[in-house]
């Protein structure tokens, strides 16, 4: 007798363990950033750039899980932030969709990414006007996507488009405050960081005053951890 059909439930991967919507989430990431890098499928999205580079930044947010897991562990929080790290996530997934984005789209690219981080740095200050718990969420993405595009990038040729001072001036150094939640102060200083070449020397003064500080004992780990890095 030939034995019934197994009935698979799609919610379940061939091993008939349970999906989660991070992984969904995380394969979704992989999909776009292959059509972004493919120079034969690129042209689909080439006329989407700017909602995709703001869809990809909502993506970059810190989660609530991931807040958890770091305020118990340190060490979470280090390996997430150690650009050498092989940890995978939709957030990691997201920030390499936008940096190609940059690679593939040229000036296009950047426009579009940074006419995002200007709008989901406007919807984040609305956000904590009206009260909202985790206003900062939106900002520290933001301020995370600036510095993953400008990683290894030579600003000096985007100069019409982006200035790396003002950016640091305006956006970075108040989010070293004392008074920011430390998940953003500490990616303001990790920022600090990457962009150290680009700025004067009396404003890279003023970054290193701000990171020293950053390393009293009554700022949480992260944050000296963070802080002994942007030095």
């Amino acid at each position: 007798t030939a034995s019934p059909e197994l009935e698979l439930d799609p919610a379940d991967d061939v091993d008939g363990d349970r999906i989660s919507v991070e992984a969904l989430a995380w394969e979704l990431m992989e999909c776009v950033r292959e059509v972004v890098a493919c120079r034969h499928t690129r042209k689909f999205v080439k006329n989407e750039l700017r909602p995709l580079a703001f869809t990809q930044i909502r993506y970059m947010q810190v989660t609530t899980d991931q807040l958890e897991a770091w305020s118990t562990d340190v060490n979470a929080y280090i390996a997430h932030e150690d650009e050498g790290s092989f940890e995978t996530s939709v957030r990691i997934s997201a920030a390499e969709v936008v940096a190609e984005m940059c690679e593939s789209f040229g000036a296009d690219g950047w426009q579009a990414v940074l006419s995002a981080v200007m709008a989901q740095l406007e919807a984040s200050m609305q956000a904590r006007q009206a009260g909202v718990q985790h206003w900062w969420m939106q900002r520290e993405a933001s301020i995370f996507a600036v510095s993953v595009v400008c990683a290894d990038a030579d600003l000096r040729g985007l100069a019409s488009i982006f200035r790396p001072a003002d950016f640091v001036r305006e956006v970075v150094l108040p989010d070293i405050s004392p008074s920011s939640p430390p998940v953003l102060r500490g990616r303001a200083l990790h920022c600090i960081s990457s962009f150290a070449r680009w700025v004067p020397q009396e404003l890279a003064g003023q970054c290193f005053q701000a990171a020293a500080m950053a390393l009293s004992e009554e700022s949480p780990l992260p944050v000296r951890m963070t802080a002994a890095r942007a030095i």
